[in-house]
């Protein structure tokens, strides 16, 4: 279950004691909302969509970014197959694909980024926060008023890597896991 922290624990607190079950925080996260692209020295390379035939490579990164973040993230083929034929799959490339963004569910005023990844090999050249400030950067330049994105709060780099692309806080949640008591 996910929701803003305080609501989320209160239904967590009541689930538990209706059901016995024994709850664990999964994932405290923190909803960032982005209006403006901060101007940046964006690593080498370039952003673009993603193409069919790197759909093994998509879903592998996908498959990766889940169990890293041990989080709901759709790995389904025919998902992630329609996700790249519709344009919403980006990569940045230098001379090959190094990092994956998703841009996925919007209203009339917002777009989101998510699931962004970058192979373990490949971090800390700023892969990440070039293609996220690309993505966001589409976004904003779509005519949408703003961008969001959710992050891990327990990874203080990914935080820091959304506020300086120009992301503020908006919101904390809390994702709660609930276990069978045995």
């Amino acid at each position: 279950m996910n929701g803003p922290t305080g609501n989320a624990l209160a239904f967590a607190d009541e689930w538990e004691r209706l059901t016995h079950c024994d709850l664990e925080i999964q994932m405290n996260s923190r909803i960032y909302s982005c209006t403006s692209v901060n101007e940046l020295k964006l690593a080498d390379g370039s952003h673009r969509q993603a193409t069919i035939e790197e759909f093994e490579l998509i879903k592998t990164w996908r498959i990766a970014f889940r169990d890293e973040v041990d989080g709901i993230v759709l790995t389904v083929d025919d998902h992630i197959r329609a996700q790249i034929e519709n344009g919403q799959v980006y990569l940045w490339t230098t001379d090959q694909p190094v990092s994956v963004a998703i841009l996925g569910r919007g209203t009339d005023n917002g777009g989101t980024v998510g699931a962004v990844y970058t192979p373990p090999e490949l971090r800390n050249h700023g892969y990440t926060t070039a293609l996220t400030s690309a993505v966001t950067q589409t976004i904003v330049d779509s005519g949408k008023k703003y961008a969001v994105l959710y992050t891990d709060l327990d990874n203080p780099t990914s935080n820091s890597i959304y506020q300086q692309i120009g992301y503020t806080p908006v919101s904390d949640a809390t994702l709660w896991k609930f276990l069978p008591n045995i």
